[in-house]
């Protein structure tokens, strides 16, 4: 389980600063936090609708089998929840040892793709990428693999690729994003 440092809560307060916000916060040990951010806008003169969706090219992943990679339980829910939410059906899997397990032990074609999260313990997703590739069954060595991840640099992305995932999507995930990018290799 990993433990952050304090520092998104630093560059939070620094941004509502810069925008001229406020932050207020109530914490309970044991209990809880509430946020309260409160930044000043003005109102537009008109309404301006902002689309990342070609609505004229509907992609759909309903029936995609998706074996899904993330060791933090809530980013595995919140990505499972998501994925279902589109009609995906998520296998879970905790780790990259369990991701391989789990991949070896079905058929041919049982899963559809994997979505790969890179930063897990025992075993890391590149590892576990590069094991699946490296099977000796070609064709089901060949499933679509992609790492879903906060590294998001273009040395990490280039990693991505040459263990031999098919795409990049950084996470916080935006599904406009992932679910075309899926679609891409399905």
């Amino acid at each position: 389980s990993y433990q952050g440092s304090g520092l998104g809560m630093a560059i939070v307060l620094q941004m509502i600063n810069m925008m001229h916000g406020t932050i207020d916060i109530q914490s309970a040990l044991n209990v809880g936090s509430h946020f309260t951010i409160r930044i000043p806008f003005e109102i537009a003169e008109k309404q301006y609708v902002i689309s990342q969706i070609d609505t004229s090219e509907h992609v759909s992943i309903t029936g995609v089998k998706v074996l899904l990679a993330e060791d933090n339980a809530l980013n595995r829910e919140i990505a499972k929840t998501l994925l279902e939410d589109n009609g995906a059906v998520v296998y879970e899997a905790v780790d990259g040892k369990d991701v391989v397990t789990q991949f070896m032990q079905h058929e041919e074609y049982f899963f559809d793709i994997i979505l790969m999260d890179i930063m897990m313990p025992v075993m890391n997703g590149y590892d576990a990428a590069l094991a699946i590739r490296k099977m000796k069954d070609t064709k089901k060595a060949g499933i679509p693999i992609i790492a879903m991840t906060a590294n998001a640099f273009a040395e990490d992305i280039q990693k991505v690729l040459s263990v031999g995932m098919n795409a990049h999507v950084a996470k916080p995930v935006d599904m406009n994003i992932l679910v075309p990018t899926m679609m891409k290799y399905l």
